[in-house]
């Protein structure tokens, strides 16, 4: 055992070379991320510059005599780097004392929130909706007619007088209140009211904080401390920096008003509990609200460390009558459905189904025809007269009514395996395909083949004829390993919504971007692939380019080509992940979405400086080592990696999009644009757009689409069903 230790193998030296070196990475990013060691860093870059000053002055081999100059750049390069050290250090420092960030980013945070949630879903709400219709008098700023009743730890259930506000009620609960009632009551109608009450005073004080509507079913792709989650979500969603959302956080400037813990899934509900105690625990002077349903509450087994409840009472039968006469003719016809139909009496005590049933009134749909069967309940029913109503009094000539319904099947069927209530098109990846389509990473992979064998392949033609073509078609093969690693940008945010990870972890920090250089350190354990593909091409290049001017050149070219392909491949490979979490641009085209767009826009930038370090250290060592100043073969690798690493880093990804959008199409699953479709459903209120994003109008109606979607033998069948008669296009 001894001896063993004394002289390890050659394998064993590697290891623990390989080990030494992982090591030295791990520090070096642990001493980046602290502010503080920054400076030690920096102090260390100009001692380098001594160095390289001393060796472009001081005596060197002959042989590297002429090429003395190359220290000069390096000292630029050293140069740089200490400046845009001690520049992130004090930005580093400037932010961790900066408690106010910019008065813009604040508006443009009121404007957005407001935008997506008062204009976009609390104006069009169901209530809202159905008295536009019937011609009743409104205004968005009416209070709910509902009752609410409020309860401490400390005090007895009190019924809150009629007319009182959601943001009173919340002052009255401390500012830490849990919304509870049923399916339907109007809890995020009432959320939404805090929110633009809160809003209002907002944007009239500064001091006051910015309210945020966030959907808790997101937190469970990350499942971390609830204010990272907060702060990524805002930073997302709002498109504001991140930077400034902690900040506000840090100082009581933000008031996270959470919908959905309902809709969180079972197994992950009680985790999500616990994180947002410990959020309370350690923000205890923070304001926030929680909806949630009455039952999952009350059967879970930890309950929000909260200071109140706010729990919405079912309309009462005066409050129904008074809306229905209200209601006119519509409110009539409603009474005689519910006369003659008196199970349907449940369902009015719920003011989403009220208003359900008020716009489901039309002659002729059939409602009240139909007798309940077996699978159909009386919810059922009433939202299936709604759906035929509104497709008929809100005809499109351009969108078939099945064709909107399958789509919307199809879309609330994703959005709840994925434990997602807003849809945007950067959630479309491999897995909303049927099972029997060909996967689009292999086709896209295929298009990044042919157009490398066109490009390199007229590159090598015009440096070194019918040879360097032939050279430049076999280095083209390569890029079809995007397909077999999994390495594209769209394939990096599949795995990381599958993942659970540390929030931290997958925040993008401007650290991330100098650290890929030392991550190719862990390539070989990582990207085994890379390998056999690099050894092709260096045995290509030294048997094109080297072998003319022997053995050695040969064995020379071979090396360095196979040396620098697998350390360019593991160097985008690991830029490609920072890439997968770059925050959405906005735009208004859907593929590339606005992800994929972000990743597109920053490759066209690190895509040739990666090429041309390739190309340039290429040069360096063919021209060192063996004395010749031919540069076609740097030429070649610097435009391949170039290349190779535009596709990774966001072509792939495009191609690979497009690929899933035309298949979902052609298989008549999901419209290809999209948007003409859901924004035609949203006028039928099915859908609310949030943003650049969109919401079933309620959970009630997202669940009545997904309980529609079946899956047949070949692909997923149309909704015929809900059809007796065509309601037209």
């Amino acid at each position: 055992m001894g001896c063993r230790g004394l002289n390890p193998t050659p394998v064993g030296r590697v290891r623990a070379t390989l080990t030494l070196l992982k090591r030295v990475a791990l520090l070096y990013r642990f001493v980046m991320h602290r502010a503080r060691t920054m400076a030690a860093v920096g102090i260390l870059c100009v001692a380098a510059l001594g160095v390289a000053t001393n060796i472009a002055t001081s005596a060197v081999p002959q042989a590297w005599q002429p090429y003395q100059w190359i220290a000069w750049p390096v000292l630029v390069c050293l140069i740089i780097a200490a400046v845009l050290l001690e520049v992130r250090r004090t930005d580093s420092g400037r932010a961790d004392s900066t408690s106010a960030p910019s008065a813009h980013s604040r508006r443009v945070l009121l404007r957005r929130v407001h935008s997506h949630w008062i204009k976009g879903v609390l104006e069009r709400s169901f209530y809202q909706q159905v008295r536009l219709e019937l011609g009743i008098q409104t205004t968005v700023n009416s209070i709910h007619p509902w009752d609410v009743v409020t309860t401490t730890t400390h005090t007895r259930p009190r019924v809150v007088p009629s007319g009182t506000s959601a943001l009173t009620v919340f002052d009255e609960l401390e500012r830490m209140m849990v919304v509870l009632g049923a399916p339907g009551s109007g809890k995020t109608t009432m959320l939404l009211e805090l929110l633009r009450d809160a809003l209002i005073i907002a944007e009239k004080d500064i001091d006051e904080p910015i309210p945020v509507m966030l959907n808790l079913t997101s937190w469970t792709q990350r499942r971390g401390p609830i204010d990272e989650w907060i702060v990524h979500e805002v930073s997302v969603r709002y498109q504001i920096p991140p930077r400034h959302v902690r900040a506000w956080l840090d100082v009581d400037l933000l008031l996270p008003v959470l919908d959905g813990l309902d809709e969180v899934g079972s197994s992950y509900r009680q985790p999500c509990i616990q994180a947002i105690n410990e959020f309370h625990r350690r923000y205890t002077t923070t304001s926030i609200a929680v909806g949630c349903r009455h039952l999952d509450y009350e059967a879970l087994d930890d309950k929000l460390e909260l200071h109140g409840i706010a729990q919405i009472q079912p309309l009462s039968a005066h409050q129904v009558d008074d809306f229905l006469v209200h209601a006119g003719p519509a409110g009539e016809s409603a009474k005689s459905i519910l006369i003659k139909h008196p199970e349907l009496n449940d369902f009015t005590s719920s003011p989403l189904m009220l208003s359900v049933l008020i716009l489901a009134i039309q002659p002729g749909n059939r409602l009240t025809e139909q007798p309940v069967g077996v699978d159909e309940g009386d919810a059922t029913r009433i939202f299936r007269a709604f759906v035929i109503t509104m497709l008929k009094r809100r005809p499109s000539p351009s969108h078939a009514a099945k064709d909107v319904i399958t789509s919307l099947c199809f879309l609330a069927n994703n959005l709840r395996r994925i434990s997602q209530t807003q849809f945007t098109i950067d959630l479309i990846d491999n897995a909303w395909l049927p099972r029997s389509t060909w996967k689009p990473g292999r086709r896209a992979s295929l298009i990044s083949l042919i157009i490398g064998f066109i490009l390199l392949g007229a590159v090598g033609y015009t440096s070194s004829g019918f040879v360097g073509a032939i050279a430049g078609a076999i280095t083209a093969t390569s890029f079809a390993l995007p397909a077999l690693e999994k390495l594209g940008t769209w394939d990096f945010q599949y795995e990381i919504r599958k993942r659970d990870a540390d929030p931290a972890w997958l925040s993008l920090k401007a650290i991330d971007w100098t650290f890929p250089p030392f991550g190719v350190l862990e390539g070989l354990s990582k990207h085994p692939k890379v390998i056999p593909v690099a050894a092709i091409l260096g045995i290509v290049a030294g048997a094109t380019f080297g072998t003319p001017k022997g053995w050695l050149s040969a064995v020379f070219c071979g090396a360095t080509v196979f040396i620098l392909a697998s350390i360019s491949a593991w160097l985008i490979y690991d830029y490609g992940f920072n890439f997968s979490k770059l925050p959405p641009r906005e735009g208004r085209s859907e593929v590339p979405s606005p992800r994929v767009r972000a990743a597109l826009q920053v490759s066209i930038m690190v895509a040739p400086l990666i090429g041309l370090v390739a190309g340039t250290l290429a040069w360096l060592v063919l021209t060192l080592l063996l004395d010749t100043d031919d540069g076609k073969l740097a030429l070649l690798i610097g435009l391949s990696v170039t290349t190779y690493a535009f596709i990774c880093l966001g072509c792939h990804a495009f191609f690979e999009q497009l690929s899933i959008r035309r298949t979902l199409h052609r298989a008549e699953l999901f419209p290809f644009p999209a948007k003409p479709v859901l924004d035609y459903a949203t006028r039928c209120l099915f859908l609310h757009k949030v943003g650049d994003g969109y919401i079933f109008a309620h959970q009630s109606l997202l669940d009545f689409f997904d309980a529609l979607h079946t899956k047949g033998p070949a692909k997923y069948r149309t909704v015929e069903s809900l059809f007796d008669e065509q309601p037209g296009r």
